[in-house]
């Protein structure tokens, strides 16, 4: 039975049904969806044998069994083959996608490209070890060649260092500095002269060189000169004693150059040897077939006379040079007149002036040293001149001017000398291909024109200056 529909409702009323809820109308848990409201439909029954098959039914799914429906957010691709267009199973009509059989001639071209392409490959694979066998070897060789090159770097730096130590040409000395050293020297024995002349006189006169050989005689005539020698002998010199200074001046002075430029002090060692091998390589310097260097020679000449002093010379030396120094000075002031035998001489003058040559001694080793073993870039040599060698101005200079009321000395290059009182310094170095001389401390000398004032002085005589 149905109620009229209200007056002024637009809508017509229907048929009213009864509000039920998705269990009073028994469906299932999986047709309900989740949230929806409870909406008074009607559903046939279950029962029914005209109610259509329900999704999940039609579908074969696995949630009709209970639950609620799986819902996707995007859509899952379908199984190839399983569906067709119009959405049903292909399952037991599939259509043969498979590519129809080949012939044998196709199969025996396929096997044939097939070995090709093996075969290159394996061509490949060949070449490629073979390149990383060469490689490898060439890594080896490598390998040695730096080592051996690291081997032969190490060598030659060790010989570089050495060549570097060797032909160094930083000297440890100046010219100034070994001028000044050998003007000291100079000065030393001329105090040292003239304190001897004034003590000989003070000693008891005698017969004039009665204690003396042969044998030193000429060794005296060539050290001061016959002239000086005979001035003394003939005792012309009178009560002046500057004939004695000169004496000593020479004897010391001569004796001091010789020390200093000698390879060595040991009787043992072959001096003559050293200085004519240095000698050569010296003269070498200026042939161009045979050059050596300056630094060469020069490191030579000190890292030997280096050595020979080292393993020939003791310390005594100094004591020694001393003895002779004192035992030519007690010649000179036996043959000056001084009374006494020559042995006398030796120990009154060694205990007066001992100690004060021997400092001249060190002095002159310390010299030597510096010259010879400390100087590389060149040459110093100290020099003296011979007794009647003729007055060069180049190298020589007046040590004494006697002036008299008669007598002025007038000195020409064929004026000769009497003997050396001070010795003189020269630097001798290679310069284009050449050794020069450079004469820096000329040695001063006693010219021959100074014997007949010498022989007339007497005592209260007009005296001599320095």
């Amino acid at each position: 039975m149905t109620s009229a529909p209200s007056q002024g409702d637009p809508n017509p009323a229907r048929p009213s049904q009864e509000r039920r809820s998705p269990a009073a109308l028994n469906i299932p848990p999986s047709d309900r969806h989740p949230g929806s409201p409870t909406l008074a439909v009607h559903s046939p029954r279950s029962d029914d044998p005209h109610r259509p098959p329900r999704h999940s039914e039609r579908r074969g799914d696995s949630n009709a069994r209970g639950g609620y429906p799986r819902h996707r957010s995007h859509p899952q691709p379908r199984p190839h083959g399983t569906h067709s267009r119009g959405g049903r199973p292909q399952n037991g009509h599939r259509r043969q996608d498979r590519d129809p059989p080949r012939t044998l001639e196709e199969l025996q071209n396929e096997t044939r490209r097939l070995s090709a392409r093996l075969e290159a490959s394996e061509k490949r694979e060949r070449q490629a070890k073979a390149a990383v066998e060469e490689m490898e070897n060439a890594f080896q060789a490598l390998q040695l060649s730096h080592t051996s090159t690291i081997a032969l770097l190490d060598v030659r730096t060790s010989e570089l260092c050495a060549a570097e130590k060797f032909l160094a040409r930083v000297d440890s000395y100046s010219d100034a500095d070994i001028t000044r050293l050998v003007q000291e020297l100079n000065g030393h024995i001329f105090q040292v002269a003239a304190q001897i002349a004034d003590y000989v006189p003070t000693l008891t006169a005698g017969e004039a060189g009665r204690d003396l050989d042969e044998a030193k005689m000429e060794a005296m005539a060539k050290l001061l000169g016959p002239n000086m020698l005979d001035i003394l002998l003939s005792r012309q010199h009178g009560n002046n004693m500057i004939c004695i200074e000169i004496a000593v001046q020479a004897c010391i002075s001569t004796h001091l150059t010789w020390l200093i430029r000698l390879w060595s002090l040991n009787r043992d060692v072959e001096s003559v040897l050293f200085g004519m091998v240095y000698k050569e390589m010296r003269k070498h310097a200026t042939d161009q077939n045979h050059a050596e260097e300056q630094p060469v020679f020069g490191r030579w000449r000190a890292l030997s006379r280096s050595y020979i002093r080292a393993v020939s010379e003791s310390q005594s030396i100094a004591i020694n040079i001393t003895k002779i120094l004192v035992g030519d000075v007690a010649s000179i002031a036996s043959l000056a007149g001084a009374r006494g035998t020559r042995s006398c001489l030796n120990k009154t003058i060694g205990a007066a002036f001992g100690s004060k040559i021997q400092p001249l001694v060190e002095r002159s080793l310390d010299i030597r040293k510096a010259i010879y073993e400390d100087v590389i870039s060149g040459e110093f040599e100290p020099f003296t001149v011979a007794c009647g060698t003729y007055f060069d101005k180049g190298t020589m200079e007046e040590a004494y001017t006697v002036k008299t009321a008669t007598t002025a000395p007038q000195h020409t290059q064929e004026v000769k000398a009497l003997c050396v009182t001070e010795m003189g310094l020269l630097r001798r170095e290679k310069r284009e291909g050449k050794v020069h001389d450079m004469v820096l401390l000329k040695a001063k000398v006693v010219p021959e024109t100074l014997v007949n004032e010498l022989r007339g002085l007497g005592r209260g005589s007009d005296s001599a200056s320095r």
